[in-house]
C-alpha cells in the first residue's frame, strides 16, 4: 500500500507532498500539516498518524568552550616631557598665520555610501519580489477545473468499460457489495482511479504504469484535492478503510 503523504507549511508556504515517515526530517510539531481526507490544516502534534515520529528525546547542547586568558597588560608608566625652553629672542612676524586646514568630515560620504547600498537593495528585493509573486500566481495546484468537470467524458467514448472500469465511483457512493471479495491491491487501484480521473500525477511507479493504459489519463498536477466532489472524498476513504 501508498504511504500516506503529507503537505506541510514552511515559512508560510505550502511543501510537500511527503511521506509520513519523512516528516519529521521538515517539520515540528507544531508545523501545520494536512493529507487527503482531513477537513482542515491541523498542528502535527494533533494528528494521530504523525505523533509516533516524535518522540521525547532532546538533544544535549554542548558545552561552549572556556574563553581563552586573557594577557596581562602592565600597568602605564607615563613617560616624563621635559618642556621646551622658550625662546625670547626670536623675531614675531608681523601676519597672523593661518590655521592648518582641517581633514574633510567623512560623515557625508559614508552616508551617500549606505543610502546608495540602500537604493540597490530595494531594488534587487523589487525584482526578487516581482519575481515570485509571477511564478505564484502561474503555478497551479491541481485546481483548475472548479466545476469538477473530468478531462474526458466516458459517454463521449461510449462508456468503454475497459477504458472506465470503475467510473461509478465519481457517479454514486460506494458499498459494500463494490468492494467484496476484492484484494488489497484492487481496492488500491479503485481508490486511485478517482485521482486518476482528474489527472492526479502519481508517486508509485506501478499505480503511473498502470493508469497510463487508459487513453483519457494525462497526469498534470500534483494535487487535485480540491477537484473532488464530497461524494468522491468520502469514497476514497471508504474504500481505504478496506484496503
Amino acid at each position: 500500500m501508498d504511504e500516506t503523504l503529507y503537505y506541510y507549511v514552511e515559512n508560510g508556504e505550502k511543501k510537500g507532498p511527503v511521506e509520513a515517515s519523512q516528516l519529521a526530517s521538515y517539520i515540528t510539531p507544531d508545523t501545520q500539516v494536512w493529507t487527503p481526507g482531513m477537513t482542515e490544516w491541523m498542528e502535527a502534534k494533533n494528528v494521530e498518524e504523525l505523533k509516533q515520529i516524535f518522540n521525547s528525546e532532546t538533544t544535549a547542547i554542548p558545552t561552549p568552550p572556556s574563553m581563552p586568558a586573557q594577557p596581562q597588560v602592565p600597568p602605564f608608566s607615563p613617560t616624563p616631557v621635559t618642556p621646551a625652553t622658550p625662546n625670547y629672542g626670536a623675531p614675531v612676524s608681523p601676519y597672523p598665520t593661518a590655521p592648518a586646514p582641517q581633514k574633510k568630515n567623512n560623515n557625508v560620504l559614508i552616508g551617500a555610501l549606505v543610502a546608495v547600498a540602500v537604493i540597490a537593495l530595494a531594488a534587487i528585493g523589487y525584482i526578487i519580489y516581482s519575481n515570485y509573486t509571477t511564478k505564484v500566481a502561474t503555478t497551479t495546484y491541481g485546481t483548475t477545473a472548479t466545476d469538477n468537470t473530468l478531462v474526458d467524458d466516458p459517454a463521449a467514448e461510449g462508456m468503454n468499460s475497459d477504458q472506465y472500469p470503475y467510473e461509478f465511483l465519481l457517479e454514486r457512493s460506494v458499498t459494500y457489495d463494490d468492494i467484496a471479495g476484492k484484494s488489497s491491491a484492487e481496492l488500491r487501484i479503485m481508490r486511485n482511479y478517482i485521482f486518476a480521473r482528474h489527472s492526479y500525477i502519481f508517486k508509485s511507479a506501478d499505480l503511473r504504469e498502470y493508469f497510463s493504459q487508459f487513453s483519457w489519463y494525462t497526469p498534470k498536477y500534483v494535487d487535485v484535492t480540491r477537484d473532488l466532489s464530497k461524494m468522491e472524498q468520502n469514497n476514497v476513504q471508504y474504500i481505504k478503510k478496506h484496503e
